[in-house]
């Protein structure tokens, strides 16, 4: 079974940065590079890009309103929320899923200070029209390229274009540490309040249990060993295909955390590579979309011409989510689903009927650039004989 997800690290990786894990230095050749990466002067490693949010939101200390999708990780608003800032949920456009530049325009209020510029699935967001929008008033702008390591937008990469940006490194990203997330800004009154912030905080998770941990993830998802772990999930644990998530309203303890050095070495191992991993990306992608056009069991998002997406997946709005996730597995082709559920439900509100719809329908192909051309190519074939009801 091809995996809904494969982390881009390989053996040798995992074994070379377990052996070359110097601690703070590790950290700091990875910061490095970063910054010469985004022409960023700051950047800051966490545990996290909940973290790094967080880290920003408490280092510009003007709590108010925050403007971000309600279709989104549940974690966004918690570390909003945590930073003592009020989430502003903002429906998306069904169209492109992402949020609509005019929407956010008309959502602004007296307490709005704070909006995220969010890149789903790796996608880019309309950057032009949002810095339009909100560069000359009083409102911090922070762009979420968590998923969007690489993606490029008019050709500057994202996560360049706001006041701060976060970035994540977690086992379904661009670029997979494990753990790990990464902020960054050239704001140089920002950034002295974020490294008082963050210089206190130590990190989660030694050397050795992460390299452990990561051999075991890589191993599992091996599309041999794959099909037997996940059918026998299936067994233990039945998936729905959309549910009510409850937020998580106390800040856990130890939530302000640095990046581990170890994490920080397999990450920098991984760099050289990113050009290659999010050119097989594109041309998955590529594939899926010229395959898969013009289908009457699903509607594709559409791309803005300025943007190159990163492709952490590929979404499609299927009409019978479940028949077709049900379908691929049998076939051999295990598909995802970013979020199946709405974060404005999760705290409350019921008014984002968009973001509803998405969290029902959305199933992702896998992206992940082991996939060779020709599997790319079966799994266009699979999905085309699936016969919607």
């Amino acid at each position: 079974m091809i995996p809904r997800y494969a982390p881009t690290y390989n053996y040798a990786d995992l074994f070379h940065s377990l052996m070359g894990d110097n601690g703070n230095k590790s950290r700091d050749e990875l910061s490095i590079r970063l910054s010469d990466l985004f022409q960023v002067k700051y950047v800051y490693l966490t545990q996290s890009a909940r973290v790094a949010l967080y880290a920003i939101l408490k280092a510009y200390n003007r709590p108010g309103r925050v403007l971000m999708p309600a279709y989104n990780c549940i974690v966004v608003p918690e570390a909003v929320h945590y930073a003592g800032y009020q989430p502003e949920f903002i429906d998306i456009n069904p169209a492109t899923l992402n949020v609509a530049p005019e929407v956010l325009e008309k959502a602004i209020t007296s307490d709005t200070t704070v909006v995220l510029a969010t890149h789903l699935f790796g996608i880019p967001c309309n950057l032009e029209e949002t810095l339009r929008i909100f560069k000359h008033r009083d409102i911090l702008i922070i762009e979420d390229a968590a998923p969007a390591l690489g993606a490029e937008y008019n050709g500057k990469m994202v996560g360049s274009f706001g006041d701060a940006s976060v970035i994540s490194f977690q086992s379904t990203k661009v670029i997979s540490g494990e753990v790990g997330g990464a902020l960054i800004t050239n704001n140089d009154e920002l950034a002295g309040k974020i490294n008082k912030i963050l210089s206190p905080a130590e990190e989660r998770g030694n050397s050795l249990y992460l390299f452990l941990k990561s051999v075991a993830y890589k191993t599992a998802l091996t599309p041999a060993l794959y099909a037997a772990l996940r059918n026998g999930y299936a067994l233990l644990r039945k998936e729905s295909m959309y549910e009510v998530v409850p937020a998580t309203i106390e800040q856990p303890a130890g939530y302000v955390s640095c990046m581990p050095t170890y994490a920080s070495a397999l990450i920098h191992r991984q760099i050289d590579r990113l050009e290659w991993n999010l050119d097989r990306r594109r041309k998955i992608a590529k594939i899926y979309r010229e395959q898969l056009a013009n289908h009457a069991g699903w509607l594709l998002p559409e791309i803005p011409e300025s943007a190159s997406p990163s492709w952490i997946q590929f979404p499609m709005i299927c009409d019978d989510k479940l028949a077709f996730y049900k379908y691929m597995q049998s076939q051999g082709v295990d598909v995802s689903w970013t979020y199946k559920y709405s974060c404005a439900e999760s705290f409350g509100f019921n008014n984002c009927p968009y973001t509803q719809q998405a969290a029902k329908k959305i199933v992702s192909l896998p992206t992940t650039p082991f996939i060779t051309d020709r599997q790319a190519y079966q799994i266009c074939h699979k999905a085309l004989e699936f016969s919607p009801h």
